[in-house]
């Protein structure tokens, strides 16, 4: 075997060596990248879990505190980099009222509710029901108000306004 014969060798195998080691990077680099998406919509599972207990807490604190209870509280205006939906439903077809956090990531909706200590939930004189659930604002201050029952009213415990 002649000496540039030997050199085409080692460079055809050089070759194949690289597009080798390549391969296995971006293999390596797309698996990292995958885990770490998956760690970052984790995180944003857990900041809504937040969002969505701190405002079950605000409620149940609400129906404890009784009659004049007023509290203002602020929330996150993202999850992680992520812009968010809340919103408070109330369907008659669940025994309770839920808050509820949307967000969209990568083109994938997700969501993530917690359920509330009540279903006597107002919004300036509206109640939150079916045809109306309450879209609050993450980015303003969020207000929390427990109000006695008006005479010929129903509900357990009072109403529970909220307001922005």
């Amino acid at each position: 075997m002649n000496m540039e014969a030997r050199k085409g060798q080692a460079a055809l195998e050089f070759l194949l060596l690289a597009a080798f080691f390549l391969f296995i990077f971006l293999l390596l680099t797309g698996y990292f990248a995958s885990l770490q998406r998956s760690q970052i919509v984790d995180r944003e599972y857990l900041l809504a879990s937040e969002v969505t207990s701190r405002i079950a807490y605000e409620v149940h604190a609400a129906l404890l505190a009784g009659p004049g209870y007023e509290k203002s509280f602020v929330l996150p205006s993202t999850l992680g980099t992520s812009e968010y939906e809340l919103r408070i439903t109330n369907y008659d077809e669940f025994a309770t009222a839920y808050a509820e956090v949307r967000w969209t990531k990568g083109g994938t909706e997700y969501e993530y509710s917690s359920p509330l200590a009540s279903r006597n939930l107002w919004t300036g004189s509206t109640p939150i029901l079916d045809a109306n659930p309450l879209t609050l604002d993450p980015d303003e201050k969020i207000n929390i108000k427990r109000v006695e029952l008006l005479p010929g009213e129903t509900g357990n415990g009072g109403k529970i306004e909220f307001t922005q």
